[in-house]
């Protein structure tokens, strides 16, 4: 403060009007501010963001490994599960730091159950919106509003210090004074009319035309609420499921049918019981799961909206839907809705079906890797070791996709309550409302 008002002495020093000083100063105190928040906003979005990109996983899989190569059980050597102890008991040296390595080597060999992953969610959904406290509070004192007040008050304050409660109490005795004065009510008045008649048709249209395109699209803003629902209530039925999607995932990922052998994280490759194995989660049960009736469901929910925003967007409304949506701005864009409101390419329209709401990504992910693990498999000089090794961090990854497309079902529960609050209304609204009415 003391190195502020050493400013504003330099300014008085310069400029010998004080009617031209005190803007100059309030403008300086506002630019001054408004550094100060920018720099406080980059630091919120940026905080925001680490917090929103760290997937919450059942730990880093390069420290996974790390705690199993130090307790000697190095994955990729033939063998590597017998020489990772089932217990802490058969460990030959017992100290906090070993037990810790070891309780995270055996992740090595499970995988995260679909109550733990709910878990994980709701954790992972809380902590984000709490990352956003910052940002928003940043946000509300960025108002300009807001930072011409404080600018004025800084100024004032060095102004007339300590003559606040004076300059108060003025303020209050002419109160009563200027209301007895009521010229300056039919003056505003007359004002108001002379501005509204010389810009009739350009005001008119301007109110006539935003009132016609917010009522547009409020209309199908309720009608997207109503696909929306929809969509959740499929994602719903296929998370139920998506344990059977996760093995069917890693036995085709695995080669099962072409090998003869079943492979799991817990007992690596394994030939015993194959032909039943395969026949519930090998490729053709995988065929079957894409094609089973709730996937179907998902697959035409997705579309539904889809073409939904993209009638929004081709009614040219679309600008308008985006300032109504701004408060959930962020779920839109880890959906990928805002891209049926934005662009008008293919490759853009095609932006909710694949992403992580659906279950495309699984399937894209699977032809990718089935390639590359199948060359794997297909060597001269085959390494099991080295394809075990691939498939224990394929697994970690599908449980962090799988994850993000749980919180990214989150996500789209959000957007279907701010539109279920929009059209229902808030306490506040219908307290208003009521008030109106009245």
């Amino acid at each position: 403060m003391e190195f502020l008002y050493k400013f504003f002495a330099s300014i008085e020093a310069g400029v010998t009007q004080p009617w031209h000083a005190i803007p100059l100063k309030v403008a300086v105190v506002a630019v001054i501010l408004l550094g100060a928040l920018t720099v406080a906003r980059l630091l919120a979005i940026k905080f925001w963001v680490e917090v929103s990109v760290r997937v919450e996983r059942r730990i880093w899989y390069s420290d996974v490994l790390e705690s199993a190569n130090e307790i000697g059980a190095r994955v990729g050597n033939p063998g590597w599960r017998s020489n990772l102890p089932r217990s802490w008991a058969n460990l030959g040296r017992r100290s906090p730091v070993r037990l810790l390595r070891y309780s995270m080597a055996r992740r090595l060999v499970r995988q995260v159950s679909m109550e733990k992953l709910e878990r994980m969610t709701k954790r992972r959904n809380t902590l984000e919106q709490l990352s956003r406290i910052p940002k928003r509070v940043v946000n509300f004192t960025s108002r300009r509003s807001l930072v011409l007040l404080a600018s004025g008050a800084t100024v004032y304050q060095y102004e007339r210090p300590g003559r606040t409660r004076d300059d108060l109490q003025i303020i209050a005795d002419e109160i009563p004074r200027i209301a007895e004065q009521r010229t300056w009510v039919p003056i505003l008045v007359l004002a108001v009319g002379v501005f509204a008649f010389t810009r009739s048709g350009s005001l008119i249209d301007r109110i006539r035309a935003r009132d016609e395109a917010a009522k547009d699209v409020n209309r199908m803003l309720a009608e997207l609420l109503a696909k929306l629902s929809q969509l959740d209530v499929a994602l719903q039925e296929v998370h139920e499921n998506i344990d059977a999607y996760r093995s069917a995932y890693l036995d085709v990922a695995s080669g099962a049918a072409e090998s003869g052998r079943a492979w799991s994280p817990e007992f690596g490759f394994e030939s015993d019981h194959y032909g039943l194995r395969v026949s519930l989660y090998g490729r053709k049960s995988l065929e079957i799961l894409l094609e089973e009736p709730e996937f179907q469901r998902l697959q035409c929910a997705l579309d539904a909206v889809a073409d939904h925003l993209t009638e929004i967007r081709e009614k040219g409304i679309s600008s308008v839907a985006l300032r109504i949506l701004s408060p959930v701005w962020e779920e839109l864009y880890g959906c990928r809705l805002q891209s049926h409101l934005y662009h008008s390419t293919s490759r853009y329209a095609a932006g909710i079906k694949y992403s992580m709401l659906g279950l495309g990504w699984m399937k894209e992910r699977l032809e990718a890797k089935e390639r590359h693990f199948g060359r794997l498999a297909k060597k001269d000089d085959r390494d099991d070791g080295e394809l075990d090794s691939k498939l224990v961090e394929e697994s970690y990854h599908l449980d962090d996709l799988i994850l993000q497309s749980r919180l990214a079902h989150c996500q789209l529960q959000k957007i279907k309550r701010f539109l279920l609050k929009r059209l229902h209304g808030t306490s506040l609204t219908k307290l208003v409302s009521a008030v109106g009415h009245k």
